[in-house]
């Protein structure tokens, strides 16, 4: 994003943006940038980053503009990172499980997965090939960055983007079996394994997905997922998950059904 960005456009702007403070000192005094902070026309992000007219943004959009800034914000300074794990995920439309996370995710080296005392928080590095551009940002790809969501965040937060990034046809199964080969013995790793088991095509929100991993943590056997049933007259309806053996059917959000 380019441009003047001064006090009467802070307060007339509706879309929500991710200012450097750089960008927004192109038309704004120190003295009018604390102003704007104060009033809460702008929010303080992280360091030189701020929030205009973000007050109703999901977190996943919140978190995208975050990762957006910090990247413009290094390029300020000379670098381009890549990004990894949550912070690539975002950038490729895959779902967040629980709260974003407070900092930026990016290739770094070593085994990755300690954050550091800034705001960068450096994952190991992946094979050359595994690194790409999507919409102007350098970044893992998805089948690398659901594995690292999993071991670095939780379980439950790489299934749901696995499940997201198969059902979107951003990576395929055997995409994560490759990804998993380079993995090695990072930290978290058995994470990984059991996302890249678990991940699922067929789930159709994260709260399928989220039910799924507490199936497995709880020691079920693996259901069969969106069964379709039918009557003398045709189907009935459709189960997110079916266990034959048992004749059970399980819903996330199934109440009507």
């Amino acid at each position: 994003m380019t441009g003047n960005v001064g006090t009467s456009n802070v307060r007339g702007a509706a879309p929500a943006q991710a200012l450097t403070r750089a960008e927004i000192l192109l038309g704004a005094t120190d003295r009018e940038l604390r102003a704007l902070v104060r009033s809460g026309e702008l929010e303080r992000l992280h360091r030189e980053t701020y929030l205009r007219g973000g007050r109703d943004l999901r977190r996943e959009d919140r978190y995208r503009l975050r990762v957006e800034a910090y990247v413009r914000r290094r390029r300020q300074d000379g670098f381009d990172p890549a990004l990894a794990g949550p912070s690539a995920a975002v950038i490729l439309g895959l779902p967040l499980f629980g709260p974003a996370p407070d900092g930026i995710y990016v290739v770094g080296t070593g085994s990755g997965g300690r954050a550091s005392r800034g705001l960068a928080i450096p994952v190991a590095r992946p094979p050359a090939a595994d690194v790409g551009t999507v919409g102007g940002l350098r970044l893992v790809a998805p089948a690398r960055t659901v594995l690292d969501v999993a071991r670095l965040r939780s379980l439950t937060a790489g299934v749901v983007a696995a499940d997201a990034a198969l059902r979107f046809a951003r990576c395929t199964a055997d995409d994560l079996r490759a990804a998993l080969d380079h993995l090695g013995g990072h930290k978290g790793v058995a994470a990984s394994r059991a996302c890249a088991d678990l991940a699922d095509a067929r789930s159709e929100s994260p709260g399928e997905s989220w039910s799924a991993v507490v199936l497995h943590v709880n020691g079920l056997p693996r259901p069969e997922r969106q069964e379709t049933f039918h009557d003398d007259r045709g189907p009935i309806g459709r189960s997110d998950f079916w266990w034959p053996d048992r004749r059970t059917v399980g819903e996330f959000d199934g109440k009507v059904k």
